[in-house]
């Protein structure tokens, strides 16, 4: 399943972050690929502030959910939650 983003729809701050002259690479049209450049931080990643609505979520075991994750980024929530409980 996809979701359509909308990148012309992110704040100015956010958008001049992502979207530096570096990482442009002569491209100017708004439909091609474009490489997306992060800060390299801890804090970055684990934002504890809420953003947005809560979410409410509801599996159905008749359904057989699956939930595909990077072994990478499951390793990362780990830690995240062993240094948060310290």
């Amino acid at each position: 399943m996809s979701y359509p983003v909308n990148l012309q729809a992110l704040p100015s701050e956010v958008l001049e972050e992502v979207f530096s002259p570096g990482n442009m690479r002569g491209r100017n049209s708004v439909n091609s690929f474009t490489h997306l450049s992060f800060p390299k931080s801890r804090s970055a990643l684990w934002d504890g502030s809420p953003a947005g609505d809560k979410l409410r979520l509801q599996l159905c075991c008749h359904r057989k959910p699956h939930l595909v994750l990077l072994e990478k980024a499951l390793r990362l929530a780990l830690r995240h939650v062993r240094h948060s409980n310290k």
